[in-house]
């Protein structure tokens, strides 16, 4: 079963502006790098569906494969329930931490 999360942080991800200097051509940011993300593990700081701790197991690959990474799947641990995410949406620690806290 695959959902689209759809949270008020979502639109702050999208709405935050980044100039180019912030990311560079490889996708990182702040030292998270997308192509580095997968099998990362995270924590909600609000849990979502009383779930919190989450593990990244797919990197969505853009078309063309040259253009940036934008989304990640996330899996709950618990349910197993998967959701899909823009990928610098992880960087905002008011939502997610690194590890499972």
């Amino acid at each position: 079963m695959q959902m689209v999360v759809s949270r008020d942080s979502h639109k702050h991800a999208r709405n935050h502006a980044m100039s180019y200097r912030e990311q560079n051509s490889a996708g990182t940011l702040s030292g998270l790098s997308a192509k580095k993300l997968l099998s990362s593990k995270w924590t909600a700081v609000t849990p979502i569906d009383k779930e919190k701790h989450f593990v990244v197991t797919r990197v969505i690959q853009p078309q063309p494969r040259n253009a940036p990474i934008e989304s990640v799947e996330i899996e709950a641990v618990y349910s197993k329930r998967v959701c899909m995410i823009p990928w610098r949406e992880l960087q905002d620690t008011q939502y997610w931490k690194r590890g499972w806290v």
